[in-house]
């Protein structure tokens, strides 16, 4: 690893509702690893007593279909090509997904996990990707980040 760090954000907020949606996927490159460093959501939402949504960080084994996300480089000094990708807003849904963790968030908040070091999760080619996965109650906008190192 050359301790290349980027970033992937969905181009605008993803409206989520009462169905399962992959908010924001990552991917490595092939042949590649990466480790995803941190991630967060926020939320949009309007009401105060509003029932929390359901944020789920998972596997998944394929894409789905998504809007394609280019990455950013966190240093834009560094000379090395960020090759992890990722897809945002999905609107047919990943396979093969393995539940890694889950959150109840407020949808007037947010919520972000950054992991000890040693302890990020791998992500490989495309046999392996991170995604990000939100059950609203109710209607709202979300904004997803993945932050990544190469």
């Amino acid at each position: 690893m050359a301790r290349v760090f980027g970033t992937l954000t969905a181009a605008a907020a993803v409206a989520c509702t009462a169905t399962p949606k992959t908010v924001l996927q990552a991917v490595a490159g092939s042949n590649h690893r990466a480790v995803i460093c941190s991630w967060g959501v926020s939320f949009n939402g309007v009401s105060g007593v509003a029932t929390p949504v359901l944020v789920e960080t998972i596997r998944q084994t394929d894409a789905g279909t998504g809007t394609p996300v280019t990455p950013t480089k966190v240093n834009p000094t560094d000379d090395e090509t960020i090759v992890t990708q990722g897809l945002s807003n999905h609107s047919a849904e990943p396979a093969g997904a393995t539940v890694i963790s889950k959150v109840l968030v407020h949808p007037q908040g947010g919520f972000q996990e950054t992991f000890p070091f040693g302890q990020e999760i791998g992500i490989t080619g495309s046999a392996l990707r991170f995604g990000i996965r939100v059950t609203a109650p109710a209607n709202v906008d979300c904004v997803p980040y993945i932050r990544f190192e190469e």
